[in-house]
């Protein structure tokens, strides 16, 4: 029986395909009638053969990962969830890549620790996906990320540089009480609906250049340590910056205001700069 045609780059399959008739094994098959106990069972001896190592694999409706612990690279690069997807207190000790994956169902990270680097770069969320309380300690990557339902990063730890650079948010955002602790850049995000970031803080420099926010942006009682920049950013709904704190730099030149935007009772500590459009 001729070997699976998936290859991605240096990578290549060399399962035997399966009897679906497309060419590819059971585990990149795109087949949504495979055979789900067939497909855990080729997955499991996949993993004691070659590790956490999932390219291109197209994982049935219901997958779960939950608890479950990665010692060695996770590589979800352009995998595909079918259906919900749980990785709920799941922890990845060396670096976890799902870059380019694709999430068709809810994906669950609440309380997910990532020990090394998290990339989600391009990666695809079609529903609502659950960041709450996961923890991030190396560099973090959701560039050019689409979310096409809620995304609800509150109370999660990022000790890294955090990238959100390109990325799309195309249901509500919620990073309420986040912490950041390395640079935090959203140079070019896009908010479609509303974008809460009370509470959150900023230890390093946070990035918002050219950021777009369609709906309501919440920054009240956000705490920013180093240089804040919101250079170019667009404001459609209301921005609320009530007890907000800026100790290093802020600057809004070209940033510009559709509607009322509260900066009641905020402290700048460093220089501010407003030449801002309305």
């Amino acid at each position: 029986m001729p070997t699976c045609r998936y290859e991605r780059g240096a990578y290549r399959c060399d399962w035997e395909s399966d009897e679906a008739g497309d060419g590819f094994c059971i585990l990149h098959s795109k087949n949504p009638g495979k055979d789900k106990d067939a497909f855990e069972q080729a997955l499991n001896t996949h993993r004691e053969r070659y590790g956490d190592i999932f390219i291109g694999f197209v994982f049935p409706p219901s997958t779960s990962f939950s608890r479950a612990t990665f010692i060695n690279h996770a590589d979800f690069t352009n995998a595909a969830f079918t259906g919900c997807a749980s990785f709920g207190s799941v922890s990845f000790s060396a670096d976890a890549d799902f870059s380019g994956a694709f999430f068709n169902g809810a994906a669950d990270f609440r309380n997910a620790l990532f020990n090394e680097n998290a990339d989600f770069a391009e990666a695809s969320f079609t529903e609502d996906v659950d960041f709450t309380n996961a923890s991030f300690s190396g560099l973090t990557s959701f560039a050019a990320a689409s979310f096409f339902g809620d995304a609800d990063f509150s109370g999660a730890f990022l000790s890294g540089n955090a990238d959100f650079v390109g990325a799309s948010f195309n249901g509500d955002a919620s990073s309420i009480g986040t912490l950041f602790s390395g640079d935090a850049s959203f140079v070019g995000t896009s908010f479609s609906e509303n974008a809460d970031f009370a509470d959150v803080s900023f230890s390093e420099d946070a990035d918002f250049s050219s950021a777009s926010f369609s709906g309501d942006a919440d920054f009240r009682n956000a705490s920013f340590s180093e240089d804040a920049s919101f250079i170019g950013a667009t404001f459609s709904g209301h921005a609320d910056f009530t007890n907000a704190s800026f100790n290093g730099d802020a600057t809004f030149i070209g940033a510009s205001f559709t509607q009322n935007v509260a900066f009641r009772y905020v402290k700048f500590l460093g220089r501010s700069l407003f030449i801002s459009e309305k």
